[in-house]
């Protein structure tokens, strides 16, 4: 019998109550509740990241990356290195700052960007963070477990989205 990974083990782990109740949601007309439960998965997903290494916690998306460290905390453990960063930021420089080390840091692992830059994070476009979790999970997580990649997104969207949706 194959042995689970930790990046098996975290996506398991991480799947939010919300995403096994999105079976049966229709999204359409839903797209806040759709987007909390994104939200909710997404979260849970990067606290088991963290707590793997006794990281901080994240409670709200759209604020805890604010400054940048938790973004840096996850970037951090997801690349097995530290980053140089403003560990105790004390102005809107240091916070815009620490939240572009850790997109480049990102970038030079490999992963593209569109669209997402410091000030979106520090603003808290929730959308925007989503996207960048949701690249982090499939580059990271995804891209590091003994499964097929394609296998393991399909059996992922099929545990979280409606069952109309026939993936």
């Amino acid at each position: 019998m194959r042995r689970m990974s930790d990046a098996d083990r975290a996506g398991f782990v991480a799947r939010s109550p919300e995403g096994h109740a999105a079976r049966s949601m229709s999204i359409k007309g839903q797209e806040e509740v759709w987007i909390r439960i994104q939200a909710n998965t997404f979260k849970n997903w990067a606290n088991v990241t963290l707590r793997e290494v006794g990281g901080p916690s994240i409670e709200n998306l759209e604020s805890d990356f604010q400054d940048g460290t938790k973004l840096v905390s996850l970037v951090e453990t997801l690349q097995k290195r530290k980053l140089k960063h403003n560990k105790k930021p004390i102005n809107q420089h240091h916070e815009l700052e620490n939240i572009a080390i850790a997109l480049d840091a990102i970038q030079e692992d490999g992963l593209k960007l569109v669209n997402i830059g410091n000030t979106d994070i520090h603003n808290g476009n929730l959308k925007l963070i989503l996207a960048l979790l949701w690249s982090l999970i499939a580059r990271y997580q995804l891209g590091a477990s003994n499964f097929p990649p394609k296998k393991l997104m399909l059996a992922w969207l099929r545990a979280v989205l409606p069952e109309d949706c026939n993936i």
